[in-house]
């Protein structure tokens, strides 16, 4: 479970590169991951122009969303791509 919230300390929590791998080692064994909150940030790393791998967008009919900042580059090509295709679902 990786809790969030506003707590002192997030920012060093959030950002902790042996968190992200302990949480990416125990991802690796298939059992259940919860996450709340900001905790959902552990999980993720930004992403850049060049290096959107590791962001998340949703993608729904005439939907597009992202989690926070680090997914804008991701986020404005698929939306820049559903404005393009010219279809509304």
């Amino acid at each position: 479970m990786l809790p969030g919230g506003h707590a002192p300390g997030m920012r060093q929590y959030l950002g902790s590169p042996e968190l992200r791998e302990k949480v990416a080692e125990f991802w690796s064994t298939g059992r259940p991951v919860g996450a709340i909150c900001h905790g959902v940030l552990t999980m993720t790393a930004r992403g850049t122009a060049t290096d959107d791998s590791p962001a998340f967008v949703v993608v729904d009919g005439s939907y597009v969303s992202a989690r926070w900042p680090g997914d804008a580059y991701l986020f404005a090509n698929r939306f820049l791509a559903r404005l393009a295709s010219g279809t509304e679902s």
